[in-house]
């Protein structure tokens, strides 16, 4: 991807080889040039969300051109840089357009100052200078990066670029600070810091450097684009990866054994909105790094890693946490290996984080579905939800008192059907609503709910099964007698018959986790250990579907999914290994998506799809992220992760919670505007049903409290 430079001042000078082509002002000869290959391995938006080009004559300061400023991708603002990007800076000579006459290497500009700068909004982050002197022979490859350890080098506002005097700093610039304007150096006016030690500012000799090749910077091919650029997916890499023990030897310097073979190493960065590409599970908890290229920030001495002065110095001050290693195929990081992640150059298919929707082109493409509308009154808490008909559904739910009562939601109306309390006491925020099975013959619908009760006058302290018949004309519902469960349930689903409905509910007994089936009587004696359970860790997410071969797929804490027998209960023997925690399990018209994150409130998440006929994992989806990070990991605030999908106009949707509020992509990736946009939204429940989808807010203005849907706009 080329950087772009676009401002005529600078062919007086320079040529950017955007221009060469067209006006034929540049050489008569062969380009000379430098090629700047611009790459990082911070996080976007989180660490930067801008960056900004310089250029200045070295010899007296003066500005060459505008300064140039672009969005990091991912953004919709237009004109995103990608990493790499490159931007060719072609030699202009004196002899240029001279005619018929012996070539001179007279140089308009002998040497450069490129300074490259890091912002985030609006303000420095990072700066880096280097003076180059303009090749005569060949177009060479400069590499200029952004590292992590060089966040906070730098201060000042974007406004001044371009200046030879800082209205901040009150006065004239010295001569290696012309064309930054008030943006200084932690390091001082002569120095940066360059992954993480201050620094002279570096020269180099454009004749001396490598030539260009394309290939060397897009991952073996000549653009990202192409089909056969590769990158280095970190995720991948470092998905088993082990911790560095690092000591420190007589001289203060970090080290730790080597490990045996080959190996990649990663800097492990204080938590932060996870990014999908450069966060992975380990340990039951999310870590982002910034993966280091091979013999880059450390030797190898006598066995021993040594890290460098700037690594070392980055763990003391806790701006790096530690320091991991990943071995085996995927885990060979170079400088010709872009990373695979949102915001690579590399969009193909071997990036498995890709920006798939053109979001740094323009805008995002319409929503096909109807603006929410809230259903009912204002909710104090839904615990969870269960659709019964558009725009009406059943809700579990507290009140202001702190009860726990059941409701009707229809239009503008709340319908209380019943409470646990004030003599009963129902937990808050414990609970599961089975799906609304249909009408039977006197028009009453059935379903299930469980609730945690304690100071029940004859009845111990526990979780409990009750049986709901559901009169949706007036609405009223009667409650079947208490089921003692011996925990709560982690999951529930349920699949109707011709004679009755068989019910799935994924609970524990003593720590001892298992699926039970069959009847609401079976689920409580299941959970009573007086049937033989079927024992699994511990299950996050059960999807049940009908047809000729019912289905059951259960989704695990340990990342497998499991596809079950729903008349038998036993495993059809293809148990499917992962990660990541499955947390929320959905179907789709011809395939299932599975909602996998870390610990049990799912700090991140990411899609991934399934077989519904065999359960085999297929290529990822899309993975999920902040809306301003579009495909990455997903950080949620307080509940795990929501899940549903409609399939409108033959394609698959799918709407997923974040602390953003409530996203939408297509089945291919696509990203969509958020249905919900609220920063550290709560989205506690997501459901749908035929052509609408429902979702429980809790603090996300300017929605209020409760339940709302929204609808496609189109079958």
């Amino acid at each position: 991807m080329v950087f772009g430079m676009r401002h005529t001042r600078l062919l007086s000078v320079l040529c950017a080889a955007a221009f060469a082509a067209a006006s034929g002002s540049c050489a008569k000869r062969d380009p000379a040039g430098i090629t700047l290959a611009l790459s990082t391995d911070v996080i976007v938006p989180e660490d930067i969300d801008a960056v900004a080009m310089v250029f200045t004559n070295a010899a007296d300061g003066r500005v060459i051109g505008a300064p140039i400023v672009r969005p990091a991708a991912p953004s919709t603002d237009g004109r995103a840089v990608r990493f790499p990007s490159t931007i060719t800076l072609q030699t202009a000579f004196e002899d240029d357009g001279a005619g018929f006459g012996v070539a001179s290497d007279q140089r308009v500009v002998e040497s450069v100052q490129i300074a490259l700068v890091g912002l985030k909004k609006d303000s420095a982050v990072t700066l880096r200078r280097i003076v180059t002197a303009m090749p005569t022979d060949g177009v060479h490859l400069l590499r200029v990066a952004i590292p992590y350890l060089d966040l906070g080098g730098a201060s000042g506002n974007a406004a001044e670029l371009g200046l030879t005097r800082s209205p901040s700093l009150g006065g004239t610039l010295q001569p290696a600070s012309y064309g930054i304007g008030g943006i200084t150096s932690a390091c001082g006016a002569d120095q940066d810091r360059v992954d993480g030690v201050c620094t002279p500012i570096s020269r180099v000799l454009g004749d001396e450097l490598p030539r260009f090749d394309p290939r060397n910077v897009f991952g073996g091919a000549p653009a990202g684009t192409d089909p056969s650029a590769a990158c280095f997916d970190a995720a991948a890499c470092f998905a088993t990866a082990s911790n560095l023990e690092l000591t420190h030897d007589a001289a203060g310097h970090c080290i730790a054994p080597a490990p045996v073979g080959d190996f990649t190493l990663a800097l492990t960065r204080p938590s932060l909105s996870p990014v999908d590409g450069q966060c992975v599970f380990l340990g039951g908890e999310v870590r982002c790094l910034a993966p280091l290229d091979a013999r880059v920030g450390y030797d190898l001495q006598a066995g021993n890693i040594v890290l460098s002065e700037g690594i070392c110095g980055a763990i003391s001050r806790g701006h790096v946490t530690g320091v991991v290693y990943g071995k085996g195929a995927s885990c060979n990081k170079t400088p010709e290996l872009p990373f695979c992640n949102a915001s690579s150059s590399v969009q193909n298919a071997r990036n498995r984080h890709p920006v798939v929707a053109p979001l740094d082109a323009g805008p995002l493409p319409p929503l096909p579905f109807s603006p929410p509308l809230p259903i009912g009154t204002v909710e104090p808490t839904i615990v969870d939800v269960a659709p019964v008909f558009e725009g009406e559904a059943l809700i579990l739910g507290g009140t202001e008192t702190g009860d726990t009562q059941l409701s009707y939601l229809r239009g503008n109306t709340s319908f209380r059907l019943g409470a646990w309390g004030p003599l009963c006491r129902a937990k808050p925020g414990v609970g599961k609503i089975f799906p609304v099975e249909p009408a039977n013959a006197t028009n009453v619908y059935t379903t299930a709910v469980s609730v945690a009760l304690s100071d029940c006058m004859g009845m111990p302290d526990g979780d409990y099964l009750f049986r709901v018949d559901l009169n949706v004309g007036v609405p009223t519902a009667s409650l079947g007698p208490p089921l003692p469960l011996a925990g709560p349930l982690s999951a529930a689903t349920s699949l109707p018959g011709t004679t009755t409905t068989r019910y799935f509910a994924a609970t524990s007994n003593s720590g001892l986790p298992r699926i039970c089936a069959g009847t609401l009587d079976d689920i409580s004696k299941c959970a009573m250990a007086t049937l033989p359970p079927f024992e699994i860790p511990q299950t996050t997410a059960l999807l049940a579907l009908s047809g000729q071969s019912p289905l059951l797929f259960a989704g695990l804490s340990t990342g497998e999914l499991v596809r079950f027998d729903p008349a038998a209960l036993s495993v059809v023997p293809n148990l499917r290994p992962g990660t990541q925690p499955l947390l929320a399990l959905a179907a789709g018209a011809t395939r299932g998506f599975a909602l996998r994150g870390a610990g049990s409130l799912g700090n991140a998440a990411s899609i991934s799809t399934f077989s519904l006929e065999t359960a085999v994992n297929l290529p990822a989806t899309t993975p999920v992220s902040p809306l301003r990070q579009p495909p990455a990991p997903l950080p949620v605030r307080l509940t795990p992760p929501q899940l549903a999908v409609l399939t409108t106009g033959g394609i698959d949707h799918l709407f997923v919670s974040a602390s953003d509020g409530l996203r939408v992509y297509q089945e291919s990736g696509l990203r969509l505007p958020n249905l919900i946009l609220g920063k550290d939204a709560n989205i506690r429940v997501v459901k749908a049903l035929d052509r609408c989808v429902y979702f429980a807010v809790a603090g996300a203005p300017p929605l209020r409290d409760g339940l709302w849907t929204s609808c496609a706009l189109s079958p």
